[in-house]
């Protein structure tokens, strides 16, 4: 017997739990380190609920048995309990075609990050001793159909691979079995005899095998902030504003909006907003439409001519009838920016031809990478083969080592910072490369 193998008792069904796991991923254009970890017994699987067995990347495999128990059903010999059945004594209850029956369920899985792949080969270990004039039969039975083999003589069931892969982070994939062993009275009572000991179990050990990633992650920074506006602000013309929403054409004449000057501080910029109309335009019909525009001024709030060649630019959109629609930067591609246009004025209108009144505006925000404001937001972009576990930053340009025990850990990829200056953010794979890159924020005032 191994010193790794234990078995729940002698009367009992025997199946010590080894477990192997081959992690592969594949991962095109990287560089890799390969190595084999032995995972080791599990031990009694009456014993065990839920046994994990952790390898690299975040995988792990997963081990559980239950139900490992005998159950007797001596027909009409007598019915002794298992806490003091012996195979003698089972011997004496056997009567014609009745059979003494043992099973257990045995519940392996893979669970961890996409990709994660374990194989484990499954066999039928024999450690029989003892007379064998009976006829001891066996079947396997698996939520893998493929895995499944029918009620046969023990010495005839087949070893076979079971390899499972998580298609998604977070989700296990299981695979359940079952071996049930039967012994049929045949020969009567002289088949079962003081000293026999029918013992079968089913074995599953390999190894781990696993390639890491060792070219590490890749971390790009760039900024950007945005105001809201609640158009209480705004130039209006048979339009109207409340609680931040503007209906343009309010009574149902052509109405207009315009915004006060925004300071876009020759950066680049755009707006959004959400919008709502229950009529068709002239040009959109069936549909209705929204209509805007921007004009461009200089620090002097002169009008002046972007770099696009244009002093204004104006823009349409076809709006669904009775539905709310997002519009966003798509709707200013092409828009001035850039010097010498230090500010902007939006408009929008809702005149018959491109949008028909009544239209109503909400959720307004302007969006720019140069715009003084309050605060900014540091979008992380970041790319890695084996994938990113692991975001920090700090203010101040820190090196590596720092973000050991330092830093504030981020779940996103945007950052939402307060004061000027310069950040530092580290990203760290699951194979424990990492990366820095930092940025400077000037414009919150």
């Amino acid at each position: 017997m191994d010193n790794n193998e234990k078995w729940i008792s002698k009367k009992e069904l025997m199946i010590p739990l080894f477990s192997l796991c081959t992690f592969l991923l594949l991962l095109g254009g990287a560089s890799y380190a390969f190595y084999t970890q032995s995972v080791g017994s599990v031990g009694d699987p009456s014993n065990i609920a839920n046994a994990n067995l952790t390898v690299p990347r975040g995988c792990s495999f997963i081990s559980n048995a239950t139900n490992c128990t005998i159950t007797s059903n001596l027909g009409s010999g007598t019915n002794y309990s298992d806490s003091v059945i012996s195979r003698a004594e089972m011997a004496q209850g056997f009567q014609g075609n009745s059979v003494a029956q043992s099973s257990c369920a045995l519940n392996i899985g893979v669970q961890g990050a996409a990709g994660c792949r374990c194989t484990a080969r499954i066999t039928v270990v024999n450690q029989s001793s003892g007379y064998t004039g009976s006829s001891l039969k066996a079947q396997i039975t698996s939520t893998n159909t493929s895995h499944s083999q029918s009620l046969q003589n023990i010495n005839t069931l087949t070893n076979f691979n079971i390899g499972l892969q998580v298609a998604t982070t977070g989700t296990a994939v299981y695979e359940n079995l079952s071996l049930t062993l039967k012994a049929f009275n045949t020969d009567y009572i002289q088949d079962f005899q003081s000293g026999i000991n029918y013992s079968y179990y089913l074995r599953a050990t390999p190894t781990c095998t696993v390639s890491t990633d060792t070219s590490g992650p890749t971390v790009s920074l760039s900024s950007y902030t945005y105001k809201e506006d609640d158009f209480s602000g705004w130039s209006k013309n048979n339009s109207s504003a409340s609680n931040g929403i503007l209906v343009l054409g309010a009574n149902g004449s052509n109405g207009t909006a315009t915004s006060p000057f925004i300071n876009v501080n020759y950066g680049y910029w755009y707006a959004s907003f959400d919008a709502y109309t229950t009529n068709a335009s002239t040009n959109f019909s069936p549909q209705g439409g929204v209509h805007g525009g921007a004009t461009y001024y200089d620090a002097n709030q002169s009008s002046v001519t972007a770099s696009n060649g244009y002093s204004a630019n104006g823009t349409a959109k076809p709006l669904p009838l009775n539905t709310w629609q997002s519009f966003g930067e798509g709707m200013w591609s092409g828009f001035g920016y850039g010097n010498p246009v230090k500010y902007i004025k939006i408009n929008l209108n809702a005149t018959g031809t491109y949008s028909a009144p009544p239209t109503t505006i909400k959720n307004f925000r302007v969006y720019g990478l140069a715009m003084p404001n309050s605060f900014y937001i540091i979008k992380v972009t970041s790319t890695d083969n084996a994938g990113v576990v692991l975001t920090k930053y700090a203010s101040g340009n820190q090196s590596k080592s720092y973000f050991a025990s330092n830093g504030t850990v981020v779940n996103s990829d945007e950052i939402r910072v307060t004061a000027n200056g310069t950040y530092t953010v580290y990203v760290k794979d699951i194979d424990g490369n990492d990366a820095i890159a930092t940025i400077n924020i000037t414009n919150i005032a």
